[in-house]
């Protein structure tokens, strides 16, 4: 079985998910609560989510300078066409960003 875990609040929080219907959640690696009859697609689409929005950032963070040269440019373009297609794999995401976020 595998389990997908994810770190939240870089590192502070830890979500191990193994496609069942627990979740179980770690706070500094100790344990802090378990979740009983999580819908497995819920979590799991959270989780990619998550995961997904990550690949897409981390390329962004790489922005080059402005007097980069053209073959610098290029690069960022391709890690972030990787990201995307990384992206997309990971989910199928059309929804727009939520409310709360504006």
């Amino acid at each position: 079985m595998s389990i997908h875990r994810i770190n939240v609040e870089n590192g502070k929080y830890t979500f191990n998910f193994d496609g069942t219907k627990t979740l179980y959640v770690f706070s500094d690696g100790a344990p802090l609560v378990t979740v009983s009859d999580m819908p497995p697609n819920a979590i799991g689409s959270i989780m990619a989510e998550l995961d997904a929005a990550r690949v897409v950032l981390q390329a962004a963070r790489s922005i080059p300078a402005a007097d980069s040269s053209p073959s610098e440019i290029i690069a960022f373009f391709d890690r972030m066409r990787d990201a995307v297609t990384k992206h997309n794999h990971l989910c199928d995401d059309r929804e727009l960003p939520s409310d709360w976020t504006k």
